[in-house]
């Protein structure tokens, strides 16, 4: 459950949060009422970096009329198959391209850049056609690959009886924090209904949601999904960009020259746009650029670079130098999931507030 209660040396920056404070420490806190972040609409620039207690809203292919059937182990097509369990369990699996699971650590305080947050730090995406997209890099070095996968049928099952996916429905809703307010928290979605919770045993709410189970289970199905899949193959990618104006120049192995052949300014946002909004991403698809960023993640993600040598392992960047000494480039990417808008968001609507 520690995921859930302090992201702090997650990867981001100097910081990822300002600290996993309690109710008491006022400068630590995220207002749990969303306050401190607008909600986002169709139409919404962004989120703040103060808060994101709030994730989007409900789009044309994370909402749909139907979320899941109850099933005694059948296959989509209705052909009869075998279920462990011996009674009924709620298919995710349905056939459709459309978002049926989303299992998304997300929130926390304040950030640099709101690339990892906007669609989680750990994260589980199914779709209707039972592919999924996974990421587990909480305590991992930085910038880790999403890995993708199909469940098989006792995969589904045992996913859907372990998170009480037949409970969603009811169990809907946004429920109060426990006393760490600037931590992470979990949101559930099946395309129709959202849970949003720390949904550990500080959670004020439902049992199921606050014995510690619930979560335990969630972080399994992370690191077991991500371990088995497979690196997306030429998917694209997420980049921000930032120019530095007028940085002061730095002669150092961690600011080396900009790598590429290309200008960096074809992508770049000047500083004070590139972190206060989701969706402020350039997506590169282009297949010889997403190789270049690729192999620049990998080189100091896994290779040899020295420590001293590599930002990436130290704050959770990449920096670079301009030819203009004065100018300087931050780098962070990530990898694009297929289920994103052109914005580089999965948008799940917020739940209607929960009281004990």
């Amino acid at each position: 459950m520690e995921a859930f209660r302090c992201l702090v040396h997650l990867f981001i920056t100097v910081a990822v949060l300002r600290g996993c404070g309690n109710a008491g420490d006022v400068s630590n806190t995220v207002e749990d009422d969303g306050t401190a972040a607008s909600t986002a609409q169709p139409t919404d620039t962004g989120q703040s970096t103060e808060s994101s207690d709030d994730f989007g809203s409900s789009s044309e292919e994370g909402s749909t009329e139907t979320s899941g059937t109850e099933t005694t182990g059948t296959e989509t097509t209705g052909t009869p198959t075998e279920s462990t369990g011996g009674d009924s369990w709620r298919r995710i699996c349905d056939g459709s391209q459309v978002l049926r699971m989303a299992l998304v650590l997300t929130g926390g305080g304040l950030l640099e850049t709101e690339l990892f947050r906007e669609v989680g730090f750990n994260y589980l995406y199914v779709r209707g056609d039972c592919r999924y997209w996974a990421l587990d890099q909480v305590g991992r070095p930085p910038w880790q690959d999403t890995r993708t996968g199909v469940l098989t049928l006792e995969q589904e099952e045992a996913l859907s009886r372990s998170l009480l996916y037949d409970r969603w429905p009811e169990l809907e809703g946004k429920y109060p924090a426990g006393g760490y307010y600037d931590a992470g928290f979990l949101m559930a979605y099946d395309g129709k209904h959202a849970i949003w919770c720390r949904c550990d045993t500080e959670i004020t709410g439902p049992a199921e949601l606050s014995d510690g189970t619930f979560t335990t289970n969630v972080e399994s199905w992370w690191e077991e999904l991500w371990t088995q899949g497979d690196p997306i193959d030429g998917g694209a990618l997420r980049v921000i960009l930032t120019k530095i104006e007028r940085a002061t120049p730095v002669d150092t192995c961690a600011q080396p020259a900009w790598p590429f052949a290309w200008d960096p300014d074809e992508i770049a946002v000047p500083q004070e746009s590139s972190s206060g909004e989701w969706g402020q991403s350039a997506r590169i698809d282009d297949p010889v650029r997403v190789d270049e960023f690729r192999m620049l993640r990998t080189t100091y993600r896994d290779g040899d670079v020295p420590m001293e040598c590599n930002p990436l392992l130290q704050v959770g960047m990449l920096s670079f130098q301009h030819e203009d000494p004065t100018i300087a480039y931050t780098l962070v990417m990530r990898d694009s999931v297929p289920l994103e808008d052109d914005r580089g968001l999965i948008q799940i609507p917020k739940p209607p507030e929960r009281m004990p």
